[in-house]
């Protein structure tokens, strides 16, 4: 996830909201306790949505306000006005206490890393086509792989050889490259295949062996060989993706 799909999440957010917190959202507010810029802009987010007592001076009486009839009453006498830097001590306040809050908020542990790098794979070709070649030879795309830094000697399911390309590109996550090619399993209905290089995730527990998870509107596959980490997204079927991957080698 990078600062500006954070910050398009981030701006649903509402102080208060985090019985309500979805993934997505937990990995903004983590985000954006590592992002400087991203934080200064959430804090001035929530702080829009904090309704400070700027009106008050209009509802509480001045001490120098004409008495009413009769004798002033003790309460009347420690009436304390509240003028434009009392107004904004206040509002300072506020604002500290909610810091206090995104704090605690924010102190929550993240997601391990695969879990997080499975997701944002899911969602990016949800969201988009995310395609920078228009190859459909598996041949060709391994040798765009391999001229353009990403990983290009792995293996493949033999059930996924058969289908046609869909495109492909290199990109990165972490800094580390991804290899994603998308394959044409029918109409209008289209695979997609991630591999990154183990080492990506040091701490994580390997093998994976066909750990499927369904992310947004698809199911996801995930396992891993001697030197990557395999990742397929494809209808929202487990059943789909386990005959799929019944043939691997």
């Amino acid at each position: 996830m990078d600062s500006f799909e954070a910050r398009e999440i981030l701006a649903l957010y509402r102080p208060g909201d985090t019985n309500r917190l979805d993934p997505r959202m937990a990995e903004a507010l983590e985000l954006a306790r590592h992002d400087p810029q991203l934080a200064i802009w959430f804090g001035q987010h929530c702080a829009a949505h904090v309704k400070l007592p700027m009106d008050a001076a209009a509802t509480i009486p001045s001490a120098t306000a004409p008495a009413k009839t009769g004798q002033p009453s003790d309460a009347d006498e420690h009436i304390i006005p509240l003028n434009k830097p009392a107004l904004f001590m206040i509002g300072a306040a506020i604002l500290l206490l909610l810091a206090a809050f995104l704090w605690k908020s924010f102190s929550n542990p993240p997601r391990d890393p695969f879990t997080s790098y499975r997701d944002r794979m899911a969602r990016l070709v949800q969201r988009s086509f995310p395609v920078k070649v228009a190859l459909t030879d598996q041949s060709l795309i391994r040798q765009y792989f391999r001229s353009n830094g990403g990983p290009y000697d792995f293996v493949i399911p033999r059930s996924l050889e058969k289908f046609p390309g869909a495109g492909a590109a290199v990109m990165t996550w972490h800094a580390q490259p991804v290899s994603m090619f998308g394959l044409n399993f029918g109409v209008n209905t289209n695979l997609y295949f991630f591999v990154i290089n183990k080492s990506t995730f040091t701490d994580q527990p390997f093998p994976i062996t066909n750990q499927f998870s369904r992310v947004g509107r698809l199911m996801t596959a995930s396992w891993s060989g001697s030197n990557y980490v395999y990742l397929l997204t494809g209808p929202n079927d487990t059943t789909t993706l386990q005959n799929l991957l019944a043939q691997q080698p």
